[in-house]
């Protein structure tokens, strides 16, 4: 059973059991020279069109050459790549589309003694045939999302995880409380709707727009949830990860108007492009109360506050 719950709770939260959370990064461990203690970091990959991509690390000094290995996500074959090089970065293609891949690097020092591995990295090509279960690539970071079908709809079985600036929060590098890689990045109304912020208290009519969602994809709005929501066998329990329902909601709290994470491990806020129809400073959304009542509640919350963002097939 849903329960219409007040923006309120947005307003004047308890803060429970987590704090303040800042922006600032886990230090980097230090660039020591060539030798079994030392690692090449930080890994990073970057599309560079829908079939090759760069992948750079930082050099490590002392070394002769790179290491570097590539292959499947699953580890269930060999790799994909297994190459020796001078420089700290190397273009790949050719490899697989539609599959997460995983890589990382070890330095080959002058001595000849080989480092430590980088902690891997991962990276995606898109699916130029698409079909909904397919691993879908944000072209515009690289950024993979495993997609699931729930009946007419086809949804990201991931939170949104994209880095708009302003009106988004994201986990920093290091940051590994309540497993990001989960919990997405959390998103206030205008960032999630891609307008103005002006826009946070007073009336904005239009949903359903693309905003946050690569292209092919959109914000939802409160009435795509509430058929999403209509299948009565979707509960509190099946709905989050291992489930068994597909759409795997991550019990990721949300962030309140004090800039401060609230319900972590208890709660989920979902948000949508939907304005409430009652107030111009208040938005749409759906949540799971893991707090009191064990439900998805269909409801209002403040627009300035961050929740999570699914996003909707065109």
């Amino acid at each position: 059973m849903k329960h219409f719950f007040s923006g309120i709770l947005c307003l004047y939260c308890i803060i429970g059991i987590t704090g303040l959370v800042s922006g600032q990064t886990s230090p980097f461990e230090k660039s020591l020279p060539c030798g079994q203690n030392a690692r090449p970091f930080p890994l990073k990959s970057q599309l560079l069109s829908d079939t090759q991509a760069l992948l750079q690390w930082n050099p490590v000094p002392q070394t002769a050459a790179y290491h570097v290995v590539v292959q499947g996500a699953a580890l269930s074959t060999g790799p994909l790549l297994d190459t020796f090089l001078t420089d700290a970065q190397v273009q790949v293609e050719e490899l697989p589309l539609g599959q997460l891949l995983t890589w990382t690097v070890q330095a080959q020092c002058q001595q000849g003694a080989l480092s430590a591995w980088g902690h891997a990295d991962t990276f995606a090509f898109p699916d130029p045939d698409f079909d909904c279960g397919d691993l879908l690539v944000d072209m515009r970071d690289g950024e993979a999302y495993r997609t699931v079908q729930m009946g007419s709809q086809c949804w990201f079985q991931q939170n949104l995880n994209h880095d708009l600036g302003e009106g988004v929060f994201g986990f920093s590098t290091g940051f590994n409380c309540n497993t990001p890689a989960k919990a997405g990045r959390f998103y206030n109304w205008t960032a999630g709707k891609g307008i103005d912020s002006a826009y946070a208290f007073i009336i904005y009519g239009a949903e359903g727009e693309q905003g946050a969602c690569p292209v092919g994809w959109h914000l939802p709005t409160i009435s795509e949830y509430d058929l999403l929501f209509s299948d009565t066998s979707i509960t509190f329990t099946t709905v989050q990860i291992g489930g068994g329902s597909g759409f795997d909601v991550h019990l990721g709290g949300y962030m309140n108007t004090g800039e401060r994470f609230t319900q972590v491990e208890t709660s989920a806020f979902l948000i949508t492009s939907s304005q409430s129809p009652y107030t111009d400073w208040r938005m749409m959304v759906y949540a799971l109360d893991g707090r009191f009542t064990n439900s998805i509640e269909r409801g209002e919350i403040t627009k300035i506050c961050r929740g999570s963002i699914r996003c909707l097939k065109d």
